[in-house]
């Protein structure tokens, strides 16, 4: 994601060859802080990635993000926990990503 490259982060995207970075759809990412805390992120609307990293950076300002991953969106972006639960598409998920606290 490079998250604190405001300059180079969209040529590595196109590089890497991200997928539907243009389109809006929903996303999901894992970002990390200077203290080693975990962020899942799962977007409930859809958006480009532009928008989408747009989002976590201003949201998450106040936490010193180093850097993140961005993880299969669209259909496929999928959230339960305590308080949310995003339900994607309702596709049947194959692989799924567990954070523990």
């Amino acid at each position: 994601m490079r998250l604190n490259d405001p300059l180079g982060w969209e040529n590595d995207m196109i590089l890497e060859e991200m997928p539907a970075y243009d389109e809006s759809r929903m996303r999901s990412a894992i970002v990390y802080d200077s203290q080693e805390n975990m962020y899942m992120i799962v977007t409930p609307t859809n958006c480009t990635i532009a928008e989408f990293r747009a989002a976590i950076l201003e949201k998450l300002s106040d936490r010193r993000l180093v850097d993140g991953i961005y993880l299969d969106g669209d259909g496929s972006s999928q959230m339960q926990c305590r308080y949310v639960r995003l339900k994607g598409d309702q596709r049947q998920v194959y692989q799924m990503l567990t954070l523990l606290q």
